[in-house]
């Protein structure tokens, strides 16, 4: 079932919001990690890469970021993007120099922010 989680990117509502702020960060990650954050030269949003009504990332996104179906034809976001051979690895597999160390520092450090965020999610929830 990971494989087909997917990401819901709906802009904060207020600070309990913690998995809306995850997204948040995670997509900053992508960003430094030099993702395209627009699709048909439009910034990624609702109508537009992510689902007008439920903020979910839709698979043109995936497409546009170089992510391969499964054999079964579908996109995963967490193997495809996130996973030793996804394309966030692979990109930061490119990189070198010290201005390389900065950027995988700022990633690095987004990405624990996403973690925390879910966890405080998790705590919230699980009450």
């Amino acid at each position: 079932a990971e494989d087909r989680i997917t990401r819901k990117w709906a802009p904060p509502m207020g600070a309990g919001f913690f998995a809306r702020h995850a997204s948040q960060y995670e997509r900053k990650a992508l960003e430094i990690l030099n993702f395209k954050m627009t699709l048909n030269r439009r910034k990624i949003g609702p109508g537009n890469g992510l689902d007008k009504d439920s903020y979910f990332l839709q698979d043109a996104v995936l497409q546009a970021w170089g992510v391969a179906p499964d054999n079964t034809g579908r996109y995963s976001y967490a193997t495809g993007v996130w996973s030793k051979k996804g394309e966030a690895v692979r990109e930061a597999r490119c990189w070198t120099g010290e201005e390389s160390r900065e950027k995988l520092t700022l990633v690095v450090e987004k990405l624990k922010q996403v973690e925390d965020m879910r966890r405080k999610d998790m705590d919230t929830y699980q009450k």
